[in-house]
């Protein structure tokens, strides 16, 4: 039920919490030999939607001994469900914007990408016009409750840190912060351009602790995850330490951040 919920929710930037249980096993499995000695870990899992596979990343990890704190970061967390007359049900995300709406426990998702029909014409228009409604004032509400968009088995977990991040931005609490950093199915080229992506991933580096792992995955449509491992050496020099399938489609361009990152450094340094 939990996975059919995210995945019906349509969200601005046109993609979906498609994030599900099991997903990501295999690069789990493979990043253990790469874990520091430290049972302590702190980690970070960048653009973890509903955090079902931080939920399972974080399983593994105390069934081998850790005690892992973890912050994971969406741009979508934070909801408000609100119902108003005539049994609609609407969720509202951070800023106003509409995600689904259900009506007499019918439910219709936010019309994203190509939904040139006339049924998703009508769509449009309904949730353009609620969101204005909501944003004036102007819905007849019931009731209004808050909500957060991530798995209830992690919101009970004291080591677990939710946090609604644009993560085109720096996060000065985070830097030098973290053992090892995931960003799986978040940078391809798909959802951003070439210096978004150069941007995130100096923002992630910029979190790592010396001797940090960045962990960069895409997961293909037949299930295959791609990943690759990027270390970063107490003088800042970047190495690949493990590539899965393909390694990742930004691999290079992580390193030559990375580079970038060092030749700053040291000409600050002079």
């Amino acid at each position: 039920m939990e996975t059919r919920f995210f995945r019906s929710l349509a969200l601005p930037n046109g993609t979906y919490k498609t994030t599900a249980y099991g997903r990501l096993s295999d690069l789990d499995q493979a990043l253990l030999r790469f874990l520091p000695a430290a049972k302590d870990l702190m980690l970070l899992d960048a653009g973890a939607s509903s955090g079902a596979t931080t939920l399972d990343w974080m399983s593994l990890l105390e069934t081998r001994g850790y005690a892992p704190h973890v912050v994971l970061a969406d741009l979508f967390i934070t909801a408000t469900l609100v119902s108003i007359a005539g049994g609609l049900d609407l969720l509202f995300l951070t800023e106003g914007k509409l995600a689904q709406l259900c009506l007499r426990s019918r439910c219709f998702c936010r019309p994203v990408g190509n939904w040139l029909t006339a049924r998703g014409t009508v769509l449009r228009a309904a949730f353009s016009i609620l969101e204005l409604a909501w944003k004036a004032g102007l819905l007849p509400v019931r009731s209004a409750h808050p909500i957060r968009l991530v798995s209830s088995r992690l919101l009970n977990r004291t080591t677990v840190t939710c946090e609604e991040r644009d993560l085109r931005r720096p996060v000065a609490g985070w830097r030098g912060r973290f053992h090892v950093v995931r960003a799986a199915n978040l940078l391809n080229r798909a959802y951003f351009p070439e210096s978004t992506l150069a941007t995130i991933i100096r923002n992630l580096l910029d979190t790592l602790r010396p001797g940090g792992l960045l962990v960069l995955c895409r997961t293909h449509s037949d299930g295959r995850n791609h990943a690759s491992v990027v270390q970063v050496l107490p003088q800042g020099f970047a190495t690949v330490v493990l590539r899965l399938g393909d390694g990742s489609e930004v691999e290079e361009l992580a390193l030559d951040v990375a580079q970038e990152r060092v030749a700053a450094t040291t000409h600050d340094g002079r």
